[in-house]
């Protein structure tokens, strides 16, 4: 899979949840099911940083208030690293392809 295809699968996941289309634990489920699917397939260098950057938001998040303790994340921090991520991502992919990212 080229980089290329990578970001637009995982921009397409983020979109999702973002728009409300996914809940937070669907999200955290299909999230980590990919990135350990795709192991082989990221980038390497610093075009890792975003998929690497919320897969660490993705396993501090906790749904359960009660159990959440100081190292966790809830949904609002999680929605709001995903749109950094997002951002980040469409910013490479404008790199890679020479064009800007249809943005939906």
């Amino acid at each position: 899979m080229s980089e290329t295809e990578l970001t637009r699968k995982y921009l397409e996941l983020i979109r999702e949840f973002i728009g409300g289309e996914m809940t937070a634990p669907e999200f955290e489920r299909q999230y980590l099911d990919e990135f350990k699917s795709d192991r082989g397939n990221f980038p390497s260098g610093d075009a890792f940083d975003p998929y690497h950057q919320l897969f660490v938001a993705v396993d501090a998040y906790c749904s359960d208030p009660e159990l959440r303790d100081e190292y966790d994340i809830d949904e609002t921090e999680l929605r709001e690293t995903a749109a950094e991520t997002k951002a980040q991502m469409e910013q490479r992919l404008e790199t890679i392809t020479g064009e800007a990212e249809d943005i939906h």
